[in-house]
Parts: C-alpha cells; structure tokens; sequence
C-alpha cells in the first residue's frame, strides 16, 4: 500500500489545461455525477472547480442551472430553459 502512495506522490499535475480538455471533463464529471453537490464536490477534487472569472448561470436570464443544462443531456447547455435558448438563439447571442 506505501508503495501505491509513493508512486501517486512522484506523478506530475499539470496545473494548466488546454480549455477544451478541462470543459470536456467537467462535463464527464457532471455527466455521471448523482446531484449539484456531488458534481461540485468532484470537480474541486479533481481541480476542475470553474474559474470564479466565468459567469455562472444562464446565459440569457443569469438564472440558476440545473445539473441536467449544465450537462447538456438536454440540449440547454448554459440555458435554464428552452424559452431563454430560444430568445437568445432569435436576438443572435
């Protein structure tokens, strides 16, 4: 068991991503995670936490997201809802 520790000890964290690669993995993680808690509890441990410089919320309304949107199983990925997609999609935002 030391010895797991050990070679876990001498492994290198990349500290910075390519942008795509961590959303990517943000999404898996929300993807298989059980609730808004569970997803925010991994991705702190995995350092994929989001950066406090993106806004949060969607993107039309600055409402709160569900798991589901934020996940984009539904189609509203940073939408709260179709009717904010669709206003944002008509004004072209």
């Amino acid at each position: 068991m030391a010895d797991d520790f050990d070679m876990i000890a001498g492994l290198d964290v990349a500290d910075d991503f390519e942008p795509g690669i961590a959303e990517a993995a943000r999404l898996t993680v929300a993807r298989h995670a059980t609730d808004a808690g569970d997803c925010a509890d991994l991705l702190t441990m995995l350092g994929l936490a989001e950066d406090k410089s993106r806004p949060r919320g969607c993107r039309e309304c600055s409402g709160p997201l569900s798991l589901l949107t934020i996940s984009g199983k539904c189609g509203l990925r940073d939408f709260c809802s179709y009717k904010c997609r669709d206003a944002a999609t008509r004004a072209g935002r």
